[in-house]
C-alpha cells in the first residue's frame, strides 16, 4: 500500500477520535454523515451544471463560456468522502480566496492546461495543443471520407496564384508543387 493513503487514513482516524472526544460520538457521526449528504447534493448540482454545459456545447457547437468550475466538483467530492479532514478541506476550498489560489496553482501546473474560452482544466502538459485544435497552423476546411481528402477549401496565399498550386508555372517565379499520387 502506498504511503500517502496510509498516512491520510491515520490522519482521518486521529481527527475523528480527537473531535469525538471533544464534542461527543453522536455529534461527530452527525457531522460526518451531514458532510457526506452535503457532498452528494453539491456533486449533483455541479454535475447538472456540467451536463447543461455539455448539452449547450453540443447544441451550439461552441465551447460554453460559463462551464462549471472544476474546483466546485472537487469540493463536492471532498464533502462526499466521509471524514473530518476531507470535509474541512472542502470547507477551505469554498472560501473564494483559497479557491482562487488553488485554481491559479492548477493553471500554472504542468499537469493541467486550460481551454481558451472555458473555465475548465484539461489533463496534459502545459502548452500542448488540445485535441481538435490546430497545432500552430490555420484551419483548413474540407471534407474527409474514410480518411481520404475529397475536397479542400484553401484560400490562396498573396504571392501564390491558384495555378501555381496545381503544378503549372504560368507567370510566377516560384517552383511548382510536385504532383501527388491522386493527380
Amino acid at each position: 500500500m502506498p504511503l500517502f493513503p496510509l498516512l491520510f487514513l491515520i490522519l482521518e482516524i486521529t481527527a475523528l477520535i480527537v473531535v469525538g472526544n471533544l464534542i461527543g460520538v453522536l455529534p461527530t457521526i452527525l457531522l460526518v454523515v451531514g458532510g457526506s449528504v452535503l457532498g452528494a447534493y453539491l456533486l449533483r448540482r455541479e454535475g447538472s451544471k456540467a451536463m447543461a454545459a455539455v448539452q449547450e456545447t453540443m447544441r451550439t457547437r461552441r465551447i460554453a463560456t460559463d462551464s462549471p468550475d472544476p474546483i466546485g466538483i472537487v469540493v463536492a467530492l471532498l464533502f462526499l468522502i466521509p471524514g473530518l479532514v476531507t470535509t474541512f478541506s472542502g470547507l477551505l476550498l469554498m472560501i473564494p480566496v483559497s479557491k482562487r489560489l488553488v485554481a491559479d496553482r492548477l493553471r500554472r501546473s504542468n499537469r493541467f492546461v486550460t481551454q481558451p474560452g472555458a473555465g475548465g482544466f484539461v489533463p496534459g502538459p502545459a502548452g500542448a495543443p488540445h485535441r481538435g485544435a490546430p497545432a500552430g497552423g490555420s484551419v483548413v476546411e474540407g471534407e474527409v471520407i474514410d480518411g481520404e481528402v475529397i475536397s479542400e477549401n484553401v484560400e490562396p496565399h498573396s504571392s501564390t496564384s491558384e495555378t501555381d498550386r496545381t503544378g503549372s508555372t504560368s507567370g510566377s517565379s516560384e517552383r511548382p508543387l510536385p504532383p501527388t499520387d491522386r493527380d
